[in-house]
């Protein structure tokens, strides 16, 4: 049976140590490989101690948290802990240059790199990045690259207050693109793909249409009106199968179907039709649920019509339901709002179905 083949653990970092090379000499605890601390200090330091986390840095670290001073610009803070630029430029090459750093792939993984200057196992050093850099000003700055599309260099960084950086991060300059990439990373998905580049975009775009029915208010869709002569009041008027796109707002899948709406004038008050098929889109689309849909419809055409009565009927399928859970394909969901004579008069109601089934 042949062996697995030895890890190589080359140029990988594991807290402050960089590993170098593989030390030859094994002892009993196994293998053991050079590393360089990001102080600079170089020592052996065998596989298990640097995979089990047993092994983070030569003591430096453990230095700082003590308040002593290991670098000779005096890098401890407050005399408790580790100072925050050391922090900021430790963090910095951890999500640069390790993998199973949790923001690797927004940064290494993307190619952000830190120049040769700041990183210890390419010759350079803390000291030198706090030399570049400075101290930070006061507690609310952190470090903030100019052009997020660059990598870590002196003539890239700075101090930036959360203000000055949400003004320049990825992120921020449209936050529901960057959470699009996160849930296609949370899939399993690699949103760096060629074909996913531009993805989180095209699903926020979408949302603007999908979702457009929370910038509109039925108040206005159904604010103009005609008065018109000779119109007997107790009429019905009936649209019937108006195509209907919504999301469930349990799971935001979408249900689709038909939504069926009357009414019966009061004083010869009446709207376009064009107007019940907006309202019912101003309702669906948003995140919903059909029988609050059906609800809203019915409510809003009372409120603005002061009519006899109204009456709404919406038959779904909801993929919530098909695509996933129970998964039943063929299942569809009939709902009813009825107000005024609708509901008190049963000939009217009568009317009202044979009309929308017919």
């Amino acid at each position: 049976m042949s062996r697995h083949n030895p890890l190589d653990l080359s140029n990988q970092v594991f807290g402050s140590w960089t590993v170098l090379e593989l030390c030859h000499d094994a002892d009993k605890h196994g293998r053991r490989w050079v590393c360089r601390c990001a102080c600079g200090t170089i020592a052996n330091i065998s596989q298990q101690s640097l995979t089990d986390s047993r092994s983070t840095s030569c003591g430096c670290v453990g230095n700082l948290k003590k308040g002593h001073r290991v670098h000779g610009d005096g890098s401890s803070h407050n005399g408790k802990k580790k100072a925050p630029e050391y922090s900021a430029w430790e963090s910095m090459i951890a999500r640069c240059t390790r993998e199973n750093h949790p923001s690797y792939q927004d940064y290494g993984g993307r190619g952000i790199k830190v120049c040769d200057r700041w990183v210890v196992a390419a010759g350079g050093s803390y000291e030198n990045f706090l030399a570049d850099i400075g101290r930070r000003p006061t507690e609310n700055h952190s470090l903030d690259r100019k052009d997020n599309d660059k990598g870590y260099s002196p003539d890239n960084c700075r101090w930036a207050t959360k203000e000055e950086q949400w003004q320049n991060t990825r992120r921020i300059l449209n936050p529901a693109e960057y959470h699009v990439r996160l849930i296609l990373r949370d899939i399993g998905e690699d949103p760096n793909r060629p074909g996913l580049l531009d993805t989180p975009s095209r699903v926020v775009k979408s949302w603007k249409e999908l979702f457009a029915g929370y910038g509109q208010n039925p108040s206005d869709i159904l604010r103009r009106q005609f008065i018109q002569e000779g119109y007997k009041t107790d009429e019905m008027v009936v649209l019937k199968d108006i195509e209907l796109y919504s999301f469930c707002e349990h799971h935001m899948l979408p249900f689709t179907g038909r939504a069926h709406v009357a009414y019966i004038p009061n004083a010869n008050r009446v709207v376009g039709l064009s107007k019940l098929a907006r309202l019912v889109d101003c309702f669906a689309r948003r995140l919903q649920i059909q029988e609050k849909l059906t609800n809203q419809i019915a409510d809003a055409l009372v409120e603005n019509l002061q009519p006899q009565g109204a009456a709404v009927v919406i038959e779904a399928k909801h993929h919530c339901m098909c695509a996933r859970g129970i998964g039943k394909q063929h299942s569809s969901m009939t709902t009813s709002a009825l107000r005024g004579v609708f509901k008190e008069k049963n000939e009217v109601r009568q009317e009202f179905l044979r009309l929308i089934h017919d």
